[in-house]
């Protein structure tokens, strides 16, 4: 038996049939998606709290221009099966809130740790859906705020020499003007 998914198109030659048409109707009919619970609100939130786990992560991703979602997912899962949580279109604090406070206050009460960005957004959803969890910086955001420190303290550096150069030019070539007027570095007395 076939283990990979196929398309609906894949059928055509074989059996002789519309695979548009195919597609339609298992979508329609076969696939039971107009009975499913959750298709009422999966165009703003999906929440599966089975996948909870002490260790969360949650950020904003960009899937697509102008689609900007909030996910929550569990780091015990590596990113295989059961990692994802909860995922809520936009990033607006009160929305992401909104969804995931339908997971039952026990499971979120068990979270223990949550990762994220400086986000402030981020750190409102967190103290407000999983008050008991400590918050961790994500490494990725904490490297990148202390790059962004080390080159501020550079730039000073290097605006304070270009300084300094530029006074040291300046005087040198006032040496030089003093030094022409003069005759050259040998004056007669």
């Amino acid at each position: 038996m076939e283990k990979h998914p196929i398309t609906a198109r894949s059928f055509e030659d074989d059996y002789h049939i519309d695979g548009d048409e195919y597609g339609r109707a298992y979508k329609d009919h076969l696939s039971g998606n107009r009975e499913w619970s959750e298709l009422g609100h999966a165009d703003q939130w999906l929440i599966f709290p089975e996948n909870i786990s002490p260790h969360v992560s949650i950020d904003e991703t960009c899937l697509s221009t102008g689609e900007v979602y909030t996910i929550a997912s569990n780091k015990d899962a590596h990113g295989r099966k059961g990692c994802l949580i909860a995922v809520v279109k936009g990033t607006k604090a009160k929305d992401v809130i909104k969804a995931l406070m339908k997971i039952p206050k026990a499971l979120r009460m068990s979270v223990e740790e949550v990762t994220l960005d400086f986000s402030e957004s981020l750190h409102n959803i967190v103290e407000t859906c999983f008050p008991k969890a400590m918050r961790t910086l994500d490494g990725f955001h904490h490297q990148q705020f202390c790059l962004e420190a080390l080159q501020e303290v550079r730039r000073e550096y290097r605006r304070e020499q270009m300084t300094l150069d530029a006074h040291a030019r300046e005087e040198h070539r006032l040496m030089m003007r003093l030094l022409q007027e003069n005759d050259g570095p040998f004056v007669d007395e």
